[in-house]
């Protein structure tokens, strides 16, 4: 006896000192990813590239000669570089960045605005996103030119002692006169032009407590038909999940996946995708073929698919809009069109990111992919997948539907459902939810394949009820978790791996049989 209380105070104790490890490195990880100061945020060795910011030239008025190709290419350049350092310059307050893109007067004008808003604690965050250039006129030697930005799009936040007061998108047209010196133009003036107003609307982003009014409009109407319809699973490959779809996508192996979901019932199917793994801003070419060759492969199935964007994004930061806006303009360009696609769900649980990045500045960036999203494909819906129910009030009435994810109790969801999304006219996606039937040391073996049954038995009687649309997570089991999923801890990562209807090996898990009875209610 003295032996095996011996070896379990060891066995304890060595879990405990791991647990408190894991933990620690959980703490420092969160350190590293919040609130850098500012001059980090800017990665000074990068100060002045421009982000992927549009710009378009438009015909002049008359014929300017001169203004060629070249010319245009070599001012565009150093155009956004000097908005780049203008909107550092008014970030930081250091107005040393505008030195080298605006000629003394003008540098001199800008520092002064600079110097009353360091006394006042006020500090202003820009980024541009968008600009719409139109050439003037062209001096004889080349050396004066002045340009008009008949668009500049925005969005700013104004801070006062660190805390933001205020914040808009919009844009606005102005005027700029440049001179050439020393290889660079440089600006010498600017101005909006006369009649030119601001155009925003306010970043402050909010719960909408009253939805009863947010869900008219023909929009909703046409797309509540393919919505209300919805019997379908989250999808990755049973032996490559998460970014390893991306990475490593087998045709063969997603062909093979499709059929079955096929032969189970299910008629849509909603995938992932990570931000940086698909390429970040550029959105790689070999990628957006191997998600060409799924959503075809579904179309040839009849399965519908809904693109499931920024998997493990998490900056959000205004200095990254113009990357993310790039990486979405992308794909939407590159799908919008395809028969297979059924949605758009800008983001996968975004609210989980609202204590280490800060909900409003997560808010204002899904504002703005959603808003970009509506201008560049108006056939679609987009909607956003919140973790919880209590969540899907927010940006309510931006989104064409909603759609949340559960993993509760059931006898807790019709309560939880209904208090959640009262008052609100727009289709209701429940997303997500699912139980594991992991049974092993780090749950105290109290899981089991039978409670996923039982589980899945309940929800699909709720479900039928509320005649609520469903994804269910997931279609496997999966062998190795990654740590980015869940963390490090085992606790966490060992039931995460334990989620499917289906195991690894393609065979059938006692839950799969309520989940098709049903798919075919």
């Amino acid at each position: 006896m003295n032996k095996v209380l011996y070896r379990s105070l060891i066995l304890i104790s060595f879990l405990g000192l791991n647990a408190l490890i894991l933990l620690g490195i959980g703490a420092i990880w969160r350190y590293m990813n919040t609130g850098a100061d500012r001059s980090a945020m800017l990665n000074e060795s990068e100060a002045f590239e421009v982000f992927y910011q549009d710009m378009a030239w438009v015909s002049p008025d008359t014929d300017l000669q001169g203004f060629g190709e070249e010319l245009k290419k070599a001012i565009g350049k150093d155009y956004l570089r000097a908005w780049a350092a203008r909107n550092r310059a008014f970030f930081t307050n250091q107005s040393e960045w505008l030195r080298d893109f605006h000629t003394e007067n003008a540098y001199k004008k800008l520092s002064g605005l600079i110097s009353e808003n360091q006394i006042s604690g006020i500090h202003l965050e820009q980024m541009n996103l968008s600009h719409s250039l139109q050439p003037i006129y062209l001096s004889a030697d080349k050396t004066l030119a002045i340009i008009r930005d008949l668009e500049a799009v925005w969005h700013r936040r104004v801070l006062r002692d660190d805390k933001v007061v205020f914040s808009e998108s919009g844009s606005k047209a102005y005027e700029f006169v440049l001179l050439l010196e020393d290889g660079s133009w440089r600006i010498r003036q600017m101005r909006a032009l006369p009649g030119s107003a601001d155009t925003f609307s306010s970043g402050a982003v909010k719960h909408n407590s009253e939805r009863g009014t947010d869900s008219t409009g023909p929009g909703v109407k046409a797309w509540e038909e393919s919505i209300k319809g919805i019997r379908g699973i989250n999808y990755y490959p049973a032996q490559a999940p998460w970014a390893h779809f991306t990475e490593s996508y087998d045709p063969e192996v997603s062909d093979s996946d499709l059929e079955r979901m096929q032969s189970m019932g299910i008629n849509t199917v909603r995938i992932f995708f990570p931000y940086e793994a698909s390429g970040g801003a550029e959105a790689d070419g070999d990628f957006l073929n191997r998600l060409r060759d799924f959503m075809d492969r579904a179309q040839v199935r009849d399965i519908q698919v809904i693109l499931t964007l920024f998997d493990f994004y998490g900056d959000y930061s205004l200095y990254d809009w113009p990357a993310t806006r790039a990486h979405l303009k992308a794909l939407v360009g590159a799908f919008k069109d395809h028969p297979a696609l059924l949605a758009w769900d800008i983001k996968n649980e975004p609210d989980l990111d609202f204590e280490n990045r800060g909900e409003q500045e997560v808010l204002e960036w899904l504002k703005m992919a959603r808003n970009y999203l509506r201008q560049w494909d108006g056939e679609h819906p987009v909607t956003i997948g919140w973790s919880a129910p209590e969540a899907s009030s927010f940006l309510s009435e931006e989104m064409d539907f909603i759609s949340f994810h559960y993993y509760g109790d059931p006898e807790e969801f019709q309560e939880r459902y209904t208090k959640s999304t009262q008052g609100t006219l727009k289709p209701i996606l429940l997303g997500e939810f699912g139980r594991s039937s992991y049974r092993g040391l780090w749950n105290a073996f109290s899981g089991s394949e039978s409670d996923q049954q039982e589980y899945y038995q309940q929800m699909a009687w709720k479900l039928e009820q509320l005649s609520l649309p469903f994804l269910s997570w997931t279609l496997y089991d999966y062998e190795e978790v990654p740590w980015q999923v869940a963390g490090r801890a085992p606790w966490k990562r060992k039931p995460q791996g334990s989620f499917g209807l289906l195991k690894a090996d393609g065979s059938k898990k006692p839950a799969a049989k309520p989940f098709i009875e049903l798919l075919v209610k």
